[in-house]
């Protein structure tokens, strides 16, 4: 399961439980200083779920992984807490 859109204010990651919300941009529970465009939430988020997910060393999910850092322009050290607090269910994979 991926992230998944619970209202037009809310996204909800599917591993990792990390949450997105609306307020006039868009902030991620795992990225609290940063703000960011749709487009940016939605990548945090997918980047949150493989962290998560923590596959094998060798899986290309890291190549992506490291791509998804660099469009944020965060560190690959930097790493969201293993399990945040997830919020309800919801329709509509992203």
């Amino acid at each position: 399961m991926g992230t998944r859109i619970v209202t037009e204010d809310l996204m909800v990651g599917g591993r990792g439980g990390h949450t997105a919300h609306r307020v006039d941009r868009w902030v991620v529970s795992w990225l609290p200083d940063r703000v960011l465009d749709l487009t940016a939430a939605i990548t945090a988020m997918v980047l949150g779920d493989i962290y998560a997910e923590n596959p094998p060393a060798d899986s290309p999910r890291w190549r992506h992984a490291r791509d998804y850092e660099r469009e944020l322009d965060i560190g690959t050290s930097y790493r969201p807490p293993r399990r945040a607090r997830g919020c309800g269910k919801g329709a509509g994979d992203v």
